[in-house]
């Protein structure tokens, strides 16, 4: 749905949204992103990823080093989900959606810090704005989070720059970012919250 972002107020990072899940002992939900956008890792007590190669999708470069330099990125901010939809939510929920894989990627630190809390509107990736444009617009609608005119027109502008093919999976050029403030059903996305192939016609129209 389109409409104006809502007020900050009441935003507590932490006590909102948590920190990152333990997903085994030692491990959390850090360490799963880690393992599955970097390659060539190190790993430490079955799960701990303290090195590696990131292939940046949001800058193109290609970084080795210890994982000390790399920072997970909540591809909708938190402070943006709250001011979106989250905070109508409950604590449980917005602990979720702080650690839903299709929510976070693996980036520099520095181009974290850049992107800080704002929307396709205030930054933009160096590269692959199309790539950047369709996971943002698959996690506003999976968890029903409004978008703001502005933020609509940046992310159609980013739409422009992909492929038919590649505005989303398998669905060619029936669709585009034109639709996003259309919901999607829960059913209607896979595992990495994309849009099911076989749905395209039900969870479309």
């Amino acid at each position: 749905m389109v409409a104006p972002d809502g007020p900050l107020a009441g935003y507590d990072r932490d006590a909102d949204f948590g920190t990152w899940l333990h997903t085994a002992p030692g491990c959390d939900t850090r360490d799963v992103v880690l393992a599955g956008d970097l390659t060539e890792t190190t790993v430490r007590h079955g799960c701990d990823v303290v090195a590696g190669t990131l292939h940046s999708t949001y800058t193109g470069a290609t970084v080795t080093g210890p994982t000390r330099a790399v920072q997970i990125d909540h591809r909708v901010p938190l402070a943006l989900a709250w001011r979106t939809g989250a905070s109508g939510g409950t604590r449980a929920q917005r602990v979720s959606f702080a650690n839903d894989p299709a929510e976070l990627v693996a980036v520099e630190g520095s181009v974290n810090e850049a992107k800080g809390d704002g929307g396709p509107e205030t930054w933009t990736p160096a590269a692959d704005g199309c790539g950047y444009a369709r996971a943002f617009v698959a996690v506003a609608a999976k968890y029903r989070l409004t978008i703001s005119l502005g933020r609509k027109a940046a992310l159609q502008h980013l739409e422009a720059t992909c492929t038919p093919c590649r505005r989303f999976p398998d669905c060619g050029a029936r669709r585009n970012l034109r639709d996003l403030v259309v919901p999607l059903a829960e059913d209607c996305l896979d595992h990495r919250h994309q849009l099911r192939p076989e749905s395209t016609s039900r969870c479309w129209g």
